[in-house]
């Protein structure tokens, strides 16, 4: 803010100070004549000079400054001196002394070089020497930002400002054009010159990959990724542990390949890969090699949990070919106690039904993958996922897919009636539980299945047939269960009259798919079943049947089920009855099981299908589900239905596997060549790292930083310290700072200034003791200074330098061109301000403390004598005569007033030696005229004459 004229101004800093001028110089006015009277001179000298040293103060508080516009301008050449440019350092030279030798007298001139870091190599001056590059900056890494940030905390604010950028814009730190929308804002302006410095021929190994973890017994791909910039060939070695384990001569296309090679997980521990490429026609040798490392862990245990003897078969085979131990458990024999689980790094549910492992398994379950970081495979069937009664139940928390296609707008109504036997014989049971509480239960789960658009009836019958809910919709499912909780047993066992019932109510109904379930253990009584049955299948009824136990007419019910296109269902252990009507009602949306043969279809990358581009085979069939939000659907069907799904769950991970893996659906799949490789990439992938159970630890690299992140958000329960240290490949150490980003969430940096392996290892404290180590790694080849993928474009500069308002420059010529306009240069003048304010207190303090009229009129009669003793230039003029006249006047006037001379020394005298002021006091008779005649005269001799006799007493 300042007050602007036409070629200046006056700035403030802080102007908000100027609004205590009035105020203030107020109040000092007026405390002043509070206090004392204005009757002299000095008095109003003194006010005066209290207000000025008062508007000097605020003035210098405003921070006050003169502006002008000036012509001054400064330019900094700022050089890229990093190994990707180290092919136009020469250029770079050239271009920089031929602009320096046609730089005007106005203008003043610096060079800063960089690469990872900015160096001056001659500050802004007027003749800058230049002779060529001294400073040597980092080559390893190009940071333009950081260069352009100093050459502009250099540039004088008081001057035009430029920056002339020379470069290949092969930037790998930081971000250029964030830095100069920053620039444009302090109005400076970029060029930029750019060398194309991409080689002819090049050839480097970009990439080593190996599986981020291994179990020992692990077969396994190494992939080599190599990129060219024209067609050649070369030899390619892979030494592991520094020894020799392939060799290939390869053919190298321009652009990109991959070549792989294998290798087995033979021992545990650290295990480095280096591939090395030789080739004829190269430029930069540094990109000719690439490391990595892999830590191969133990032996894994796998425990293959089969709902059904042989469901898990061919995955047990192809685990047991890859040298992984496996057990193979029923339901009923898999341990509930984590002590037990712990001993499996891995679990496979292969078609296995909620019931069947009951709620204090699946909670083990849950602890066993969130808290142990463990994996779990759950894989499809008839008996799995909505059709096993996941819903609502832990197993289903953990998966990544919701069992529940509620929310799906495209299922289609249903109008279901249960028949259910409530004969004498269905007060039997086992384990204290009757048949008829079990069929209770299991009428209550289907209403609990179905949607409010949904209709449910429920019929029980003995002798007779009644209504218990009469079919309606699903829109009070409390008052429904509590209708069906009020069935009681008794009486005999006739089938025909309830099923003619349920046939009836739903012959009329408008919905879209229409079902009947019935339940019974005994044999009916005669009736026209199977004529009744067939014509409620040309109505579009379908009938399922349940028998239980060995009294039921299996054959009878078997028959009805054929004919209304159901399903029959056998069981002697009454608890299946809850799980078999779930399963039923769920079958009978025709939603759930979709028997259909498609490819599936990649919607998301992970390390599981990672080598896999030549697609998939068929499968033929899956249990409908919907991805949860945060789970990964890697394969999906041509519904978009996911067939794979993964995801981390704690500090373990989840896959869940729609199909099956007994071969109903994937025949072509357990077929297919690729397939033990496919699923050993999927145990591979849920497989733990032993310390994962204490938290997460992941090392990742951008540009020269290195960066940790500990997660161990499972863990917050538990008060843990954590710490890391970094191992640099030449053997030194670096401390890494862990700070909290998030809760459980801890992130940390480190520099990157070598090629090789940096080992992290992070130690987890509880108080003084250490409770665990997690340990991680970070391959680093070569820098990317000498990654061709990296090369600079001209694009990235040119857009930087619009940015700004520069150009493109051709010729140093165009470096000082008078085209930056003029700006306004800053003085600061408030340090003189106050300083003047200093100086003007001193002078009010002297003057109302010391007798200064005194003193004054001490000096006013020296000068008066002075001037008094040399004539006017005038009186050289006149004659002779009128000189003589005046010389005869003055000696009577002298003589006339010899007395009074006597007089006026002797007051003199006193009042010089008493500091007061001498007053004549006329006398009597005298008047006011003539005291002013003669006082012009007697006190310049009286003066005179006290000075002649100081001088003789001296």
């Amino acid at each position: 803010m300042g007050i602007s004229f036409k070629n200046g101004g006056i700035g403030f800093v802080a102007p908000l100070w100027l609004l205590l001028a009035v105020p203030t110089v107020a109040f000092v006015i007026l405390s002043f004549v509070r206090s004392r009277r204005i009757g002299s001179k000095k008095d109003r000298y003194v006010l005066i000079l209290r207000c000025v040293i008062v508007l000097l103060i605020i003035l210098s508080l405003a921070g006050a400054s003169i502006r002008k516009y000036t012509h001054a301008a400064t330019v900094f050449f700022v050089a890229d001196l990093s190994n990707s440019a180290a092919g136009a350092k020469a250029q770079m030279e050239s271009f920089i002394a031929t602009a320096l030798e046609q730089k005007p007298p106005h203008w003043n001139a610096g060079i800063i070089t960089f690469g990872k870091d900015a160096l001056v190599e001659h500050p802004a001056g007027r003749t800058p020497y230049f002779g060529g590059f001294e400073t040597l900056p980092n080559p390893h890494f190009t940071d333009i930002e950081g260069a352009l940030q100093m050459a502009a905390a250099l540039l004088p604010a008081d001057t035009r400002k430029r920056i002339v950028l020379l470069t290949d814009a092969a930037e790998n730190v930081g971000d250029a054009l964030k830095s100069s929308r920053a620039l444009a804002l302090q109005d400076i302006v970029v060029d930029g010159v750019y060398f194309d410095t991409t080689p002819s021929a090049e050839v480097q190994v970009t990439s080593l990959d190996v599986p981020g973890r291994l179990y020992k017994g692990e077969t396994y791909d190494i992939r080599v990724q190599i990129d060219s910039t024209a067609n050649t060939s070369g030899v390619l070695r892979l030494y592991a542990n520094r020894l020799l384990i392939g060799q290939e001569r390869v053919e190298i296309q321009k652009g990109e390949n991959t070549f792989v090679f294998k290798d087995t997980a033979q021992d545990s521990g650290i295990k480095t890969y280096e591939a090395v490429l030789q080739v004829g026609e190269d430029t930069v040798y540094q990109n000719n090699s690439a490391a990595a490392f892999v830590e191969v862990y133990g032996l894994p245990a796998v425990a293959v949990v089969e709902g059904r003897e042989g469901e898990g078969r061919e995955l047990v085979k192809m685990l047991n070919q890859a040298g992984i131990e496996t057990m193979v458990l029923t339901p009923q024999v898999l341990p509930a106690a984590l002590e037990e689980l712990r001993k499996y790094h891995a679990l496979v549910l292969c078609n296995v039904a909620a019931d069947d492992l009951g709620d204090e398994k699946m909670k083990a379950l849950d602890s066993y993958v969130k808290h142990l970081g463990r994996g779990m495979l759950v894989t499809g069937g008839d008996n799995s996922y909505a059709l096993g009664g996941y819903m609502a139940t832990p197993l289903e928390s953990m998966l990544p897919v919701d069992v529940d296609l509620m929310r799906k707008a495209d299922i289609p109504s249903l109008g279901l009636v249960l028949v259910i036997d409530k004969s004498g014989s269905m007060a039997a049971g086992q384990y204290g539980v009757s048949k008829m509480e079990l069929a209770k239960e299991a009428a209550i789960r289907s209403t609990e299945a179905l949607r409010p658009v949904d209709y449910i009836g429920v019929v029980a019958f003995d002798d007779v047939a009644s209504w218990i809910v009469k079919t309606q919709a699903v829109d009070d499912v409390d008052r429904i269960k509590s209708d069906i909780g009020t069935i009681r047993p008794g009486g005999g066992t006739n089938m025909y009259p309830g099923l003619k019932l349920a046939y009836e109510s739903l012959k009329e109904l408008n919905v879209q798919l229409k079902h009947v379930i019935m339940l019974t253990d005994g044999q009916s009584q005669e009736g026209d079943f199977h004529g009744l049955v067939q014509e409620m299948r040309d109505h579009g009824i379908t009938v399922s049947t349940v028998a239980v136990g060995e009294d039921s007419d299996t054959k009878l019910l078997e028959e009805l089920a054929n004919i209304g296109g159901g399903r029959y269902y056998y069981t002697d252990e009454f608890t299946n009855i809850p799980k078999i009507f779930t399963k039923e009602t769920y079958l009978a949306t025709q939603s759930y099981i979709r028997n259909r043969t498609f490819y599936p279809v990649v919607t998301g990358y992970s390390p599981i299908i990672e080598g896999f581009d030549q697609g998939f085979p068929p499968l033929h069939g899956y249990i409908a589900t919907l991805p949860k939000a945060g789970a990964n659907v890697v394969l999906s069907s041509d519904r978009q239905d996911p067939v794979l799904a993964e995801w981390q769950y704690g500090l373990g991970r989840v896959v869940a596997w729609t199909s099956d893996l007994r071969g109903s659906w994937t025949g072509d799949w357990l077929a297919w060549d690729e397939a033990q490789r496919f699923w050993l990439n999927v145990i591979s992938w849920i497989l733990p790292i032993e310390e994962e159970q204490y938290g997460l630890l992941d090392v990742s690299r951008m540009g020269d930083k290195g960066y940790v992140t500990l997660d161990i958000s499972q863990n917050l329960d538990e008060a843990l310290n954590s710490h890391a240290v970094v191992m640099k490949p030449g053997g030194g150490r670096q401390e890494v700072s862990l700070q909290a980003t998030q809760p459980g969430r801890y992130e940390g940096e480190f520099e990157i200034d070598e090629a090789g392996v940096y080992l992290v290892r992070v130690e987890l404290k509880d108080g003084e003791s250490v409770v665990g180590q997690l340990e991680s790694g970070l391959a680093v080849s070569y820098s990317p200074e000498y990654d061709i993928r990296n090369r600079g474009s001209k694009e990235l500069l040119e857009r930087l330098v619009k940015e700004t308002g520069g150009i493109m420059l051709d010729k140093p010529e165009q470096v000082f061109r008078e085209d930056l306009q003029p700006i306004r240069a800053e003085t600061e003048v408030w340090p003189y301000l106050l300083s003047a304010a200093l100086v003007l207190f001193v002078v009010e303090v002297a003057l109302r403390r010391l007798k200064v009229e005194a003193l004054l009129r001490r000096w006013a009669s020296r000068i008066k004598i002075w001037e008094g003793r040399w004539p006017k230039p005038s009186a050289f003029e006149g004659n002779l005569k009128s000189h003589g006249n005046a010389r005869k006047g003055a000696d009577e006037s002298a003589t006339a007033s010899e007395s009074d001379r006597d007089q006026g020394d002797v007051r003199l005298k006193k009042s010089i030696e008493g500091g007061s002021e001498v007053v004549d006091k006329p006398e009597p008779g005298q008047t006011k005229e003539d005291k002013g005649h003669d006082s012009d005269v007697t006190f310049s001799s009286r003066l005179l004459n006290a000075r002649l006799s100081r001088r003789k007493r001296l």
